[in-house]
């Protein structure tokens, strides 16, 4: 059982840049907290004690999920880990990666076996480390894609006011485990937006006005997210690192072959039959990205997080995208402030 796994759990508990010279081993360790797009294997490894991946690149499609991940490979967040020289293994062999998948970012009930919450997986990364966050770690903090499908339905149902109130408490579970973060000593925070779920298999192929709901909860999320994050990227103490995720993925749907991509409509997955070509497609299932997807957007994310040094000794980042989202760090009272500009 799930649960049996997370001893802690007891108690309560799916571009263009600008390069300047950049030093991987700046970051100590990478810490993630999330859903399906960055669990790593939690997941599979909880469910099923012994489980063994299939390699990567092993055959498809004898087990649709057999890189023991909601795609048929690594996720992004393993791209970019390896870019950056650290680790993005699952918590449950020893990693630093905290993300279930099917989490939300607040508890689901007490049932067996609902997965860890991203508020239980900062618990537990609070647990790992006594309560410390080294200020030379990096810190991914994904989360809501979950809260906002809920809301979505809610607002098909015409509870729209109860839709809003979903995402409002899905944003302030991520403000607060950010928050946290800062407190215990955090200095490098990894914050994505949402893609647009209305452009998913699951929201196009639904019930007549699904995918618009999905698209407006996507669009209201990331707008409360955008003005909840305002005292942080304000906060001369930390490096808020924001990734407009909507817009990468935005620019995906809008040129497909400059991703070679031929298929951004149709799920890899569908029923009893996988595809033979996945890495052509954008969806492996009805929500998840394809493991070619996952790479090119950890890849993306990791030429967005370079290192410069600063006056005093202190390191900034500065990121740059062509997509979307202009963020820079500021240079020289020895701290950094973030400034984003949003490109039509």
């Amino acid at each position: 059982m799930l649960l049996s796994k997370l001893p802690a759990l007891s108690l309560g508990l799916a571009l263009a840049t600008i390069p300047v010279s950049a030093s991987a081993s700046t970051f100590s360790n990478l810490f993630a907290f999330g859903d399906s797009l960055t669990d790593s294997g939690n997941v599979a490894i909880a469910t099923y004690p012994n489980y063994q991946p299939v390699p990567f690149g092993g055959l498809m499609p004898s087990l649709a999920y057999q890189s023991g991940r909601l795609t048929n490979g690594p996720t992004w967040v393993e791209t970019l880990a390896a870019r950056l020289g650290v680790s993005a293994s699952p918590y449950l062999e020893g990693g630093t990666n905290f993300a279930f998948g099917g989490a939300r970012t607040g508890p689901l009930g007490t049932t067996p076996p609902t997965p860890p919450s991203l508020l239980n997986q900062f618990a537990l990364f609070q647990t790992s480390t006594g309560g410390i966050a080294p200020s030379s770690a990096l810190y991914m903090v994904w989360g809501g894609s979950n809260n906002a499908r809920d809301a979505a339905g809610q607002k098909l149902a015409g509870d729209s006011a109860g839709a809003s109130a979903t995402l409002t408490g899905a944003v302030g579970d991520l403000i607060t485990i950010i928050g946290g973060l800062k407190s215990a000593g955090a200095v490098h925070i990894l914050v994505p937006n949402l893609p647009d779920l209305g452009l998913s298999p699951e929201a196009t192929r639904g019930v007549s006005g699904a995918s618009a709901a999905a698209t407006a909860v996507s669009v209201e999320f990331n707008a409360l997210l955008r003005n909840s994050l305002t005292t942080f990227r304000n906060d001369p103490t930390i490096n808020l690192i924001e990734i407009d995720t909507f817009s990468y993925f935005a620019s995906i749907t809008n040129s497909p072959g400059s991703f070679s991509l031929t298929n951004t409509t149709d799920p890899c997955v569908d029923l009893t039959t996988v595809c033979t070509n996945p890495d052509e497609y954008l969806f492996y299932d009805g929500l998840h990205p394809t493991a070619a997807v996952h790479q090119q957007f950890g890849a993306f994310v990791g030429t967005q997080v370079v290192v410069v040094p600063e006056p005093g000794g202190i390191t900034g980042i500065l990121l740059v995208t062509g997509i979307g989202a202009l963020v820079t760090k500021r240079k020289g009272t020895g701290s950094t402030r973030s400034t984003v500009a949003r490109l039509p």
